[in-house]
């Protein structure tokens, strides 16, 4: 009798564990978010319009997919940061193709990628 509840207190545990670390792994792949830099991208448009941008390309590292975009937008100039992070099942791949609409855009002539303090301009292309 004794050794029949030792191991159902043992399997309880032991499967308590399991779903934990399932729990945690899944949620730090979800969690596992960074600046993307231009080494890590390639573009494949960069496209302005008075009231749109548009942006297409692709994350040459095959681990990482494309989560989120954020801009800021300082007079003339643009500046896109890139979220990336590892591929999971809900972000499968890297290509990616944003378009944000946003009538103070005819404003703007110059698009920088920004990583942290750096960044790199990528409209209009040299």
């Amino acid at each position: 009798m004794f050794k029949k509840k030792r191991l159902a207190w043992t399997t309880a545990i032991l499967l308590a564990v399991i779903l934990s670390g399932i729990l945690v792994f899944r949620s730090v792949l979800d969690m596992n978010e960074s600046e993307l830099s231009t080494a890590e991208i390639a573009f494949n448009q960069v496209e302005l319009t008075p009231n749109a941008l548009r942006i297409s390309g692709t994350l040459v590292a095959s681990a990482l997919s494309y989560r989120d975009c954020e801009y800021e937008q300082d007079g003339s100039n643009l500046y896109i940061t890139l979220q990336g992070g590892l591929v999971t099942k809900k972000h499968p791949d890297g290509d990616f193709d944003i378009s944000i609409r946003n009538d103070d855009f005819s404003k703007v002539d110059r698009v920088y990628l920004k990583h942290g303090e750096d960044h790199v301009l990528i409209y209009p292309q040299r």
